[in-house]
């Protein structure tokens, strides 16, 4: 199971936004039932046409630390799937690092990079991730250099 872990509500009214929106409409089309797009909000017509978990979160903010207290039981809910988690937000991925850590349930991590925001969350996320996407080369060559990964486990997109 592929699952695409946003704390972003819809409709979508920024870049980010309808970029997570696009690369999880592009995801379901190519995986299928296989293929799970985690998102904050109550409902939104823009989704209808995916595979998505609607969370229900009513918060403006702190939504990370309701993610902290769900993850581990939706994880632990699916341990028999091998979920994969691909995500872009740096919050949601320390959250599931901490619980392959400290809570050893499992699961695979893919992080999405589009920028580096150049502290030590980079070299920590890069290292603890399975699997990276950036968007640029020269991005891949930023985080090769500040986490010191091996190079195949990036993929410029």
């Amino acid at each position: 199971m592929f699952i695409y872990l946003t704390s972003h509500t819809y409709p979508a009214d920024t870049a980010d936004k309808i970029y997570a929106r696009e690369m999880a409409r592009s995801l379901n089309k190519i995986l299928g039932r296989d293929f799970l797009f985690i998102v904050a909000n109550e409902y939104s017509q823009e989704l209808e046409d995916m595979h998505y978990l609607n969370l229900h979160l009513r918060m403006k903010r702190l939504r990370a630390v309701f993610y902290l207290a769900w993850l581990p039981y939706f994880i632990f809910s699916m341990r028999k799937k091998d979920p994969v988690f691909f995500s872009n937000d740096f919050y949601l991925l320390l959250i599931l690092i901490f619980c392959r850590i400290f809570l050893r349930l499992q699961c695979k991590i893919c992080s999405d990079w589009h920028m580096a925001v150049r502290d030590w969350r980079d070299a920590y996320i890069a290292k603890k991730s399975d699997y990276i996407v950036t968007n640029s080369q020269k991005l891949k060559k930023l985080i090769l250099h500040i986490s010191g990964i091996h190079e195949n486990r990036i993929v410029v997109a």
